[in-house]
């Protein structure tokens, strides 16, 4: 009813669409701004591309996002932290850190 309503008055809307709704929407198959990635811990990913795209430099996806603790002991020791500093953060939980 709504829609109809609007769009004889002329009035710029759109409807709210479901997720499975807005993946399948002609504008967004057109644009291609879903895609999907294999991740390598999660499997297969879907997501929306980056918003803005350039002739020269194609976006790429090299990796999926770091698990939990992943870069938690390289990013701390970059900063200067100690392997027993690390070593007792991880013991009293104070960080979370694994290697994957």
């Amino acid at each position: 009813f709504w829609i109809e309503r609007l769009t004889e008055y002329d009035v710029p809307h759109a409807p709210v669409l479901t997720r499975r709704e807005m993946i399948r929407h002609p504008q967004i198959v057109a644009n291609e701004l879903v895609t999907e990635h294999d991740h390598p811990l999660a499997g297969r990913l879907r997501q929306t591309r980056p918003p803005t795209q350039f002739d020269g430099t194609p976006t790429e996806y090299r990796m999926g996002g770091p698990a939990l603790g992943e870069h938690t002991i390289e990013v701390l020791s970059e900063v200067g932290y100690s392997d027993a500093d690390l070593a007792t953060m991880v013991e009293t939980g104070a960080i979370v850190a694994q290697k994957v």
